[in-house]
């Protein structure tokens, strides 16, 4: 049912023609004028405002402490594991607590699997925040030391 018949108000079939005539007129028109450079709608793509990094290169990094690591999972992920010196934030948690980091340093984010460290990643970006990591895979891919009731050695 349209929204003419809804509100009690009809066109009559001769004005409903021309107006699908009308559209299929401007669809023709639009697509056989192609749009000058001019014309064109100017998106601007701004590259993300963190980099992902491999285990590899994470294990590296944070055995050197280049990192402070964020880590975003659920209390029931982080004791089953989880970077030792690691900060624990629970990505609900994430906006009442991201002054507790220091957004001057290069930052690791990390979860299970790499996708909700991309979204803290882009919310400590709207932070201020300027040296973001997100680890590509999360800590499933990650081969470094770990604790948590998981691997045999809980904090």
């Amino acid at each position: 049912m349209g929204l003419g018949k809804l509100f009690g108000f009809k066109k009559g079939k001769q004005e409903d023609k021309e107006e699908k005539q009308k559209g299929a007129m401007k669809l023709e028109q639009a697509v056989k004028k192609p749009q000058s450079e001019a014309t064109k709608p100017r998106y601007e793509e701004k590259p993300d405002p963190f980099a992902g990094i491999d285990g590899e290169e994470a294990v590296s990094s944070v055995l050197s402490g280049r990192f402070q690591v964020v880590d975003v999972r659920s209390h029931y992920e982080y004791q089953s594991h989880h970077i030792p010196g690691s900060i624990h934030i629970f990505i609900q948690q994430l906006e009442n607590r991201y002054k507790e980091l220091d957004p001057t340093r290069d930052t690791l984010v990390v979860c299970e699997r790499g996708i909700r460290s991309q979204d803290a990643c882009w919310f400590l970006s709207d932070m201020g925040f300027k040296q973001l990591f997100h680890l590509t895979g999360g800590l499933s891919v990650y081969k470094g030391p770990q604790k948590g009731t998981r691997v045999g050695n809980p904090d």
